[in-house]
C-alpha cells in the first residue's frame, strides 16, 4: 500500500523531473509504487522477465515487458521477445524482435503487429546514466526516420 507520504514524494519527483525534461521515475520506485533497488539483471545466466519503462518530456509512457537471455560472464542480456503497453499507438500490438542490454548501453527493436494506421517499426538506443544503476537516456525512432529523445529505466525483474 502506498502511503500519503510516499505518494507525495513520487509526485514531487515527477514534477521536478518533468520540469527539467527527465524521467518521472524516482530512483528505486516503480510507477505502480513498488520500492526498493532492483537486483542486477546480470547476476545469473538464463531467461528472465524484466520491465522497462520509457518516458519523455514529449508525453510517452511505455512499459516494455521483455524476456531476456542473460549471459552473466559477458554481462549482457539479449532480448528474446516482448511487447509494449502504455501510450504507444495500438498498444499492446507491438512485438519486440530483438535488442540487447549491456552495462553501458541498450538497444531494442519492435514491430507493429496490429491493424490501423500506426507506423510499422520502432528502434530504441540508449547509454547508461548512473545513478540509478540501470537507467538509460537515448532516442527512439519510428520507421527509421522520426526520432525523439527518451529516458528509460529497468525497474524490476518482473512483468510490467
Amino acid at each position: 500500500m502506498i502511503t500519503k507520504k510516499t505518494l507525495l514524494s513520487i509526485l514531487s519527483a515527477s514534477a521536478l523531473a518533468a520540469s527539467i525534461g527527465g524521467s518521472a521515475l524516482a530512483d528505486g520506485v516503480s510507477p505502480d509504487g513498488h520500492s526498493g533497488s532492483p537486483p542486477s539483471m546480470f547476476d545469473t545466466d538464463g531467461l528472465r522477465t524484466v520491465c522497462l519503462n520509457s518516458t519523455s518530456n514529449l508525453g510517452i509512457d511505455w512499459r516494455h515487458t521483455l524476456t531476456v537471455d542473460v549471459n552473466a560472464a559477458a554481462r549482457t542480456a539479449d532480448v528474446v521477445s516482448g511487447f509494449i503497453s502504455g501510450t504507444i499507438c495500438d498498444a499492446p500490438n507491438w512485438s519486440h524482435t530483438g535488442g540487447r542490454f549491456t552495462l553501458n548501453s541498450m538497444s531494442l527493436q519492435a514491430v507493429h503487429v496490429g491493424g490501423g494506421s500506426c507506423l510499422s517499426s520502432l528502434d530504441m538506443q540508449g547509454q547508461r546514466n548512473p545513478p540509478p544503476r540501470y537507467k538509460w537516456s537515448g532516442q527512439y525512432c519510428f520507421d527509421g526516420t522520426s526520432c525523439f529523445p527518451h529516458v528509460s529505466a529497468v525497474l524490476f525483474p518482473r512483468p510490467c
